[in-house]
Formats: structure tokens, sequence, C-alpha cells
């Protein structure tokens, strides 16, 4: 059975409304990345060209007719990381899309060396291969709107003189990686003291063009503000995340962590919990913290149980502040 899978989205804001821009591909399509065989996965923009910048109420509007009505909304329709969505989940999928786009400007300010890939595809028939033109590198907003507006006269040129049975306006950011924006941009306004995130690690060291990465928060560094942070740290492939300093002394009073009892984790302590599957670690410094053991024991009645293999309880311990 072939269905798609989202890992990403990215949504670009014109002055005239949204191009929504999802990372996804085919489950049964593999490609070669770094040397070895991955699923594969492109940037995209969903269903048809005519939601390329279009005006945010007429996309909305264009999502809903299509996931929305009775029905439909609970019809599972396609995999978002490892779990199944239904139409209504995809819907509002694209919705939260819609609230955070960004221009590219801004996309190319937080990831440097980023920028839109533009072209224009086509064929007459289908035994013919494709044809490509409008071939261009896009970083500004004046650039994108210009190029869109040329790659639709030429797609109704070529469809209505009989020169092309499909044309497809294809606009996809660089990499196969989500850019994972969102949190960068909100966290952009803090002041005072500031921990930097990096992906779903803290920063612990930098050592001149190098960044020591933690799992845990109790050993993230601090800056002194945001624009500290910015200026000690290098530029690299996926923005920075920026989160009050408060939240280090927060997880400080945290002493409380879950070890498991029986099952052939035995003796392991929960670091953390994905959709299907447990992360556990030897030192109780790097595990999951709660700020009471009942908590600990609620939070793994409620999203741990007995559903994974490995672990049939687990019992709550209260660390001394010597082994935070």
């Amino acid at each position: 059975m072939s269905y798609d899978i989202i890992y990403g989205r990215q949504f670009i804001r014109t002055t005239r409304g949204i191009i929504p821009l999802v990372l996804g591909g085919a489950n049964n399509c593999t490609m070669f990345y770094g040397g070895k065989e991955i699923r594969d996965r492109h940037w995209f923009v969903p269903y048809e060209d005519d939601w390329i910048d279009c005006p945010e109420a007429d996309l909305l509007e264009k999502a809903e007719k299509r996931l929305g009505g009775p029905g439909r909304s609970e019809e599972e329709c396609l995999v978002i990381g490892s779990k199944w969505v239904n139409c209504g989940e995809f819907l509002r999928y694209l919705r939260n899309g819609v609230k955070n786009a960004h221009s590219i400007e801004e996309i190319c300010r937080l990831i440097p060396g980023q920028y839109l890939s533009c072209v224009l595809s086509h064929y007459k028939d289908f035994s013919d291969p494709w044809e490509r033109e409008l071939q261009h590198e896009i970083r500004t907003t004046p650039e994108l709107e210009l190029w869109i507006d040329h790659a639709k006269k030429r797609k109704k040129e070529l469809l209505a003189d009989g020169m092309a049975k499909c044309v497809c306006i294809c606009i996809t950011l660089q990499g196969i990686q989500p850019l994972c924006i969102d949190r960068a941009t909100k966290s952009s306004g803090l002041s005072g003291a500031v921990l930097v995130k990096y992906k779903n690690n803290y920063v612990e060291r930098v050592d001149g063009r190098r960044v020591q990465l933690s799992s845990g928060i109790a050993r993230a560094l601090e800056f002194e503000s945001i624009e500290d942070a910015k200026f000690r740290l290098p530029t690299l492939s996926a923005p920075y995340c920026f989160i009050s300093a408060k939240n280090k002394a927060k997880d400080a009073r945290k002493r409380c962590v879950l070890r498991v009892t029986e099952g052939s984790r035995s003796g392991l302590f929960l670091q953390r919990r994905c959709a299907r599957s447990l992360y556990f670690t030897h030192n109780a410094g790097q595990a999951k913290r709660f700020a009471t053991e009942s908590a600990a024991q609620k939070w793994f009645e409620e999203h741990v149980g007995t559903r994974f293999p490995g672990v049939k309880a687990a019992e709550s311990i209260r660390l001394e502040p010597e082994g935070i």
C-alpha cells in the first residue's frame, strides 16, 4: 500500500498570499543520501498549482473544501512523522502552517545559505521526458512574485497552444530536513539571560567554532542575552532556539526520576518518550525529571504503562542535589 509521509512544513508568505510548502514523499520510494538509502523526500506544494501565492482566506477555503465536510474529516489520509492523521487533523496542520508562515527574506536570515529553487516543468506526452524552463534561485519576495507571474502566464500559453499536456510550477526549499524555524522566531523577543537549544539539545559549551551539546538542561550554558548568544555561536545548518534561563532554575527543583524495576530494561532510567518508542539512560542526571514522586508515577501510568516492550513497572526516585 502506497501512502504519503510528511516530515515537515514551511509556508512562505508574500505580499499577496501564501505558498504552502511541505516536506514529504511516498513510503515506497527511496533515495540515497549521505551514502545511505532512505525514504524519498522533497519540498513541494500539496494539491494544485493554484494554491501557490493564494490569498490566505482563499487558501483556507480551498483546504476546507478538499479536507473538510461530513465523513471526510475522519478519513485517514497520510502520515505525519510516524503517526497516521485524518483529513481533519491534516487541515489543522495546514492552518498552523499558514499561521507560522514567513517571508523568504526571514527564512534566509535565520538559515544562511537557504533559498527557493523555482522551475517550470512540462511534457507533451506521457512517454516524453520532462522539459524545464524559467529556472531561478530566489531570495527576495519581489523576485518570487515576479517569477510566479511569469510562470503562470507561461503555463497558460503552453496549455492553450497544445505544446504541453502537463505543466507544473515547482517551488522548493533546499535540503531534506525540516527547517524548524517556528520556535526560533517566537523566541527572538526574549529579554535577559537565555539558554540555547539546537534541535532537541542544549548548548553546553562553545569553543571557538565548535559547539558541545547536551540533552539535559541542567548542564546548559547561560548567555547574558540573545545578542550575546548570537555573537558567540557559530552558524549552523538549522536555527537556534532561545529559552529563558529561568527554566534551568525551575528544572533544578525537579528531583524525581523514573527507574525501570521490571522488564528487560530493569535498572535503567526513563529519558524520554517518542510516539512509538522509549529512550533510556544509565545516568540518573540525564533522565526525565518530575517535581514530585506522585507526578512521576502519574506520567508513567498515562504515557507508558505496559504498552512498551521491556518495561513492565517503574519506581520514582528522588535525587539528592549533588546527583543532579
